[in-house]
Formats: C-alpha cells, sequence, structure tokens
C-alpha cells in the first residue's frame, strides 16, 4: 500500500504544480484506510504550511467513525477545507422541502 499511496501523492503534487488548487474527495470510501487518509491530508497540511498565502481548499467525504478529525482541528487554517459526513442526509432533506413547495402550490 505504501507504493500506491506514495504514487498517488505524486500525482497530486503534479496536480497542485499545475496550479490546481481545489482538491475533492467524494468517494466516502477515502478514509477507511486511517493511515492512507492521514498522508493524504498531511500532504495538503504541508502545502498550506510551506505557502501560506497560496491556498488550497480540500473537500473530503468520509466515513466518520473511522477518522479522529482531532487530530487535525488546530492544523488547519479557516477555508480551507471542508469534511461532509452526512451529506446523503442534507441532500436528502433539501429536496424533500423543495418538492413540497412544488406540490403545495
Amino acid at each position: 500500500m505504501a507504493v500506491c499511496i506514495g504514487y498517488f501523492l505524486a500525482e497530486l503534487a503534479s496536480l497542485h504544480a499545475c496550479g490546481d488548487r481545489l482538491f475533492k474527495f467524494v468517494d466516502r470510501t477515502f478514509n477507511l484506510n486511517v493511515k492512507t487518509s492521514l498522508r493524504i491530508l498531511q500532504f495538503f497540511l504541508d502545502k498550506l504550511e510551506a505557502q501560506p498565502e497560496d491556498t488550497v481548499f480540500a473537500h473530503f467525504e468520509l466515513v466518520p467513525n473511522h477518522f479522529e478529525l482531532d487530530a487535525f482541528a488546530g492544523g488547519v487554517p479557516e477555508n480551507t477545507g471542508q469534511v461532509v459526513a452526512n451529506e446523503a442526509q442534507a441532500v436528502t432533506r433539501d429536496v424533500n422541502r423543495a418538492k413540497h413547495r412544488f406540490l403545495a402550490k
């Protein structure tokens, strides 16, 4: 697994070097291997630490019981990250509200 994550981080570094600053991980299984997900998160924290003025935004959807957010809570600058653990329910509520408003007319 270490070799695979090394290649993946190298690809992330290539995207970053090309100017990409918005990264989204929408597969909730991304954090099933905690060591791997921590290395990915550390990649972004290292970029932010090295160049705080060159903001990188990372969006993570994850399985909440496989990750301890406290490990990164103090190290993430404001407005540079987003963690979603229950997006499906939020979307469902919004869709249901919209349907209700539409049907009530």
